[in-house]
């Protein structure tokens, strides 16, 4: 991730932190599984069919996050809260592209009923030697795995890959705002 502080977090979010905390301390990874949460960590809270990740927090704190991105208020620390954590993810991987191209970096979003996770792998081979290249792991290519490849961007990285699938009209569209690609295949 190209590191930005929580004040700056905030501010794309269109929210002010709550709680106690340095805000002005980076954040240098998007984890939304507490057990991964490393020191530097922004923990994203979501809500799942079996867990809420709000419930995890405190882990991901003693984990070192610096801080937590939320739908409701939670106790120590620092949080943003905003009413969709997803959303808020999204919101702040698309901060990251627009931080990327800054640096020079391309977008190269690959879609399609059948092949796309080869496809990617490929491309990502032929592109590592021009430059540092993020790729998705296995086929993250939904709303949440496009901004969690998005969040493993470096300032050096010179290439984005981001797998994009559709399980309904409007996904491609979605996947496009938070990773607008300049090539497309």
């Amino acid at each position: 991730m190209i590191p930005v502080t929580v004040e700056q977090a905030a501010e794309v979010l269109g929210v002010s932190p709550v709680g106690t905390g340095d805000t002005q301390i980076p954040i240098t990874s998007l984890v939304t599984d507490s057990r991964t949460v490393s020191p530097g960590a922004m923990f994203v809270a979501l809500r799942g069919e079996r867990a809420d990740g709000h419930d995890f927090v405190t882990g991901a704190r003693a984990n070192g996050a610096v801080a937590v991105l939320v739908s409701r208020p939670i106790d120590a620390g620092l949080s943003l809260v905003v009413p969709d954590p997803l959303e808020g993810l999204a919101a702040l991987a698309r901060d990251q592209v627009d931080r990327g191209r800054e640096r020079g970096m391309r977008v190269l979003a690959v879609t399609g009923s059948q092949g796309k996770t080869s496809t990617k792998d490929v491309l990502a081979q032929i592109l590592e030697p021009h430059g540092a290249t993020v790729s998705p792991l296995g086929n993250l290519n939904n709303e949440l795995g496009v901004p969690l490849t998005v969040a493993r961007i470096s300032p050096d990285t010179r290439f984005l890959i981001a797998e994009m699938g559709a399980r309904g009209i409007g996904h491609i569209a979605y996947l496009c705002r938070i990773a607008p690609p300049d090539v497309s295949m």
